[in-house]
């Protein structure tokens, strides 16, 4: 199975594994899934840190470096279909940064590892 992580399971799966769901872990340990990240996250991140919401151990750059190449994770674009998604969604999540990750998975197919269930009102397959 192909899965796009939001961002918070991410930082989990990082930095504090405690706080991934049991299915969400399991998903995790299956070697036969694929796992993705979407450049928007490490985006989210930064603005986030910058502002003082989040604390990050290291540079941006060094840190989504490091953990994509040890936890086998791609970075994906955000592509030019993903975004025309967004501009015919429903508003109901108003996070724009969930909502590309959403549209990301949902114009590639895959599931999305995420605690939020805002994204289950966009029928995407949602692990957690």
């Amino acid at each position: 199975m192909d899965i796009i992580f939001d961002t918070n399971a991410f930082l989990w799966l990082i930095g504090n594994q405690a706080k991934l769901s049991r299915k969400a872990a399991a998903a995790i340990a299956d070697k036969q899934n694929t796992f993705f990240l979407s450049v928007a996250s490490p985006w989210e991140m930064a603005i986030k840190s910058q502002s003082g919401k989040l604390i990050l151990p290291e540079p941006i750059k060094s840190l989504i470096s490091r953990e994509t190449a040890l936890n086998d994770i791609d970075v994906l674009p955000v592509s030019l279909d993903a975004i025309s998604l967004v501009e015919t969604m429903p508003a109901i999540h108003r996070d724009p940064f969930d909502r590309i990750i959403i549209a990301t998975a949902l114009t590639k197919n895959f599931a999305v590892m995420s605690s939020d269930a805002v994204f289950d009102d966009y029928n995407v397959s949602r692990i957690w």
